[in-house]
């Protein structure tokens, strides 16, 4: 991501050395532990298992929406009983959301916000930042 832009430059810093991303392994140590000393074992899976559902289900749609809007396009990996099981995936991840929400409205809700909070600040970080065109 900051190679990219969408994150701090020295985030993306190589080490010379080993030729790792030295920084941000740093980084991810340090939030990793700190989530490990504020929360249990079950709260960091819950809270974990259920931030990353939206994006798998996001995964799952794609599917649908992509072969709608470019029906011609090549399709180099086949999705195996389309549409019946790209559908019950959705579907099925719909409702372990749902009832994530319904069994613990605290730390679903505060997954859900964390993820919704990334809204406006990608918005904002982007908003002096020109897309880099071609030369």
């Amino acid at each position: 991501m900051a190679d990219d832009g969408l994150l701090f430059k020295a985030v993306a810093r190589v080490h010379p050395r080993f030729k790792t991303p030295s920084v941000s392994i740093v980084v991810t140590a340090v939030l990793g532990v700190l989530w490990v000393l504020f929360l249990n074992y079950e709260q960091l899976a819950d809270l974990f298992v259920v931030a990353i559902f939206p994006f798998l289900r996001a995964g799952g749609r794609a599917v649908f929406v992509l072969r709608r809007r470019q029906p011609d396009r090549p399709r180099p990996v086949r999705v195996w009983g389309y549409p019946v099981v790209p559908l019950l995936f959705v579907v099925a991840t719909f409702l372990i959301l749902g009832n994530a929400l319904r069994e613990h409205p605290g730390g679903t809700g505060i997954a859900f916000g964390g993820i919704l909070l990334g809204v406006p600040v990608y918005r904002w970080w982007l908003r002096d930042r020109q897309p880099e065109g071609p030369a």
